[in-house]
């Protein structure tokens, strides 16, 4: 993928992740077929424009109270949104080499803590630490053949981390797909051939 595209997939993704998280309530809560009543129907939140609405009279009311705090707790999607942009992109050199800046005793695990922490579990991957510090890819692989990787040490493989994003899209965990009207892998294909063509035919790839 170029750098001239990335910010649209960005973009998408984050416009489906918005769509996912005001749904994921609604899915977490009993609905018709799970509870063995027609009646009762999944809960979720209040729509925007009377949270919108709640917000005004608040600010109105407590001019002097913090307004962050009330926007992330009518809005709590914007909280996920907020915490993901704050995750900053993937780095394209090694902020620090193994062979240089490894601390005296520092195993491998809490060396890629330590330099790459603030991505681990938000994408960065084995294949990413293979091609920025070499060195400490292969200091990890033979530290771990003797050791168990770090409680909450969360450095997938390539493959690992993409199935787990097809597993997310074949449960559909968000809901996401049935928004769409998606039901079969077919489906997912066409979108995602649609998009990489509407891509292509604006020039930004």
């Amino acid at each position: 993928m170029s750098r001239k595209s990335k910010p649209h997939v960005e973009r998408a993704y984050r416009d489906i992740l918005d769509v996912a998280l005001r749904l994921d309530e609604a899915k977490n809560e009993p609905d018709a077929a799970s509870s063995g009543d027609a009646n009762v129907r999944p809960r979720a939140r209040p729509p925007v424009g009377d949270r919108i609405a709640r917000l005004s009279d608040y600010c109105r009311a407590n001019p002097d109270k913090d307004l962050a705090r009330c926007v992330r707790d009518l809005f709590p999607e914007l909280v996920a949104l907020e915490e993901l942009e704050s995750v900053p992109p993937l780095p394209e050199q090694p902020p620090a080499r193994w062979k240089t800046a490894r601390l005296e005793s520092e195993t491998p695990p809490e060396f890629v803590r330590r330099i790459y922490g603030v991505w681990l579990g938000k994408g960065f991957t084995k294949a990413h630490l293979r091609q920025l510090d070499f060195l400490c890819y292969e200091a990890l692989g033979v530290w771990s053949k003797t050791h168990d990787m770090p409680s909450g040490f969360v450095l997938p493989s390539l493959r690992e981390h993409n199935d787990a994003w097809i597993q997310k899209v074949e449960e559909d965990q968000f809901g996401v797909l049935k928004l769409l009207g998606m039901d079969s892998p077919h489906d997912i294909q066409r979108l995602a051939s649609l998009m990489v063509a509407r891509i292509r035919g604006r020039g930004e790839t």
